[in-house]
């Protein structure tokens, strides 16, 4: 059998199950639901297509990486995109996904640039990637998402400034757990509270290395 298996002419038994529910998926369907009798356990399949960014982003990873999308990404994508913003936790407990597997796939899914994180280490949550925002609905949700968390960003500086006397680049980064590239963004997010009277400069110095304290 394993040599049959090998040369494609025998396959084990439940691999259908995958190759069904990567079809389905693939095309924007819904997955069968079960339905149990005293002697048999039938599957409904619908025919209305639900989830046409889901069929985009199937044919999309195809166009990326050549080959056709697994059922297991399938399964992590849509969860992300039905639920719109997912922590790890909750992905962990969405049906049918592997959890053995899901950190690998998130991080297989983030370097193809399918998705993305948003939030902070304590509260990180992945959404769809915006390079893959096709439709006004898709980007009126993501605008809306990350308008929510410049406003967090926001009052945690604030917060910050309660305590502390004033704030820098590097500071804020640490503090909202940004990378160093994204000092450039932080330097937005400054000049927007100034603009704002939220904040002013304490200390002048290079773009990056002003210091800001709360405008009383």
């Amino acid at each position: 059998m394993d040599v049959l298996r090998e040369v494609n002419y025998a396959e084990k038994a439940g691999s259908g199950f995958d190759k069904i529910f990567t079809a389905l998926l693939s095309r924007g369907k819904n997955l069968p639901r079960p339905h149990q009798t005293e002697d048999s356990i039938l599957f409904r399949i619908e025919a209305d297509i639900y989830s046409e960014k889901l069929a985009e982003l199937s044919l999309m990873y195809k166009q990326s990486t050549r080959k056709d999308i697994d059922l297991e990404k399938l399964l992590v994508l849509n969860s992300i995109y039905t639920g719109e913003k997912l922590t790890f936790q909750q992905l962990e407990q969405s049906p049918f996904i592997n959890n053995y597997q899901l950190r690998k796939i998130l991080t297989e899914l983030q370097e193809l640039e399918f998705i993305e994180t948003t939030g902070k280490t304590s509260g990180l949550k992945y959404i769809i990637h915006r390079s893959k925002l096709i439709t006004t609905e898709d980007k009126i949700g993501y605008t809306r998402l990350k308008k929510q968390e410049k406003a967090r960003q926001i009052e945690a500086i604030i917060r910050y400034l309660e305590i502390a006397d004033e704030i820098d680049n590097e500071a804020a980064r640490k503090m909202l757990n940004l990378p160093d590239s994204n000092a450039s963004y932080v330097s937005r997010l400054f000049s927007e509270m100034v603009d704002k009277n939220i904040i002013e400069i304490a200390q002048e110095g290079r773009h990056n290395q002003r210091n800001y304290k709360l405008k009383l």
